[in-house]
């Protein structure tokens, strides 16, 4: 279960984030669940304040009482988004049922329905984000960084796991695989965006994992 503690231990959890009760922590965990939906629809650039508000039914004094401005609150969102992902992938990189490479094919594929059912208008929020880096400022960019950092770590495990099971080919490094899936992974997210279909998420998945695979 080592996926599992690793999400669970996080420190930017978004119970450890959300900390609080009653209305206060209600209302700051609206409007982070609407960050986390706009963010992922709209990127950065494309959500300002009143649209959180809005999004959220919460009045303007709302937000400036938990966030002191944008870029605080679009750091929480960055750390929610985190624990929310590292359970999804923990969901899958700890079946016991399944074989490592399997494992990550069943997060692939739950990660690819997710998109479905919003039909492609929401991508992943660090890619959305980062696409936009150049007009970040050092923070955000430093919790994007550190949440990719932490989900190429969690891939390198499960790879290396499938290499001691004699899944990968004998050359292949489980964190050099692992940084090479996250930049194919996200770049068939945002296509499969663009073009509103899954297609891009499945021809990288069949490239992949023919690719890793011993000849």
């Amino acid at each position: 279960m080592l996926h599992t503690q690793a999400a669970r231990g996080s420190k930017r959890s978004i119970a450890a984030d959300e900390a609080g009760a009653g209305e206060g922590h209600a209302t700051r965990r609206k409007l982070i669940r609407a960050g986390l939906e706009l963010f992922t629809e709209r990127g950065f650039d494309g959500v300002g304040v009143s649209q959180i508000l809005a999004r959220s039914a919460l009045p303007k004094g709302c937000f400036y009482h938990h966030f002191t401005d944008k870029q605080a609150f679009v750091i929480a969102v960055i750390y929610a988004y985190d624990a929310f992902f590292r359970h999804l992938m923990a969901r899958s990189f700890d079946r016991s049922d399944l074989a490592p490479l399997a494992r990550l094919r069943a997060f692939v594929h739950e990660a690819g329905a997710g998109m479905a059912k919003h039909r492609y208008t929401r991508g992943c929020l660090v890619g959305n984000l980062g696409q936009e880096a150049g007009g970040h400022t050092p923070e955000i960019r430093a919790a994007l960084n550190g949440v990719w950092l932490g989900w190429e770590r969690m891939v390198a495990d499960l790879l290396q796991s499938a290499s001691e099971a004699g899944e990968l080919s004998a050359e292949a490094d489980p964190t050099e695989l692992a940084a090479m899936f996250w930049t194919g992974w996200e770049g068939a997210v945002l296509r499969a965006k663009i073009m509103a279909t899954a297609e891009p998420m499945r021809r990288y998945e069949h490239y992949f994992f023919n690719w890793v695979r011993p000849s």
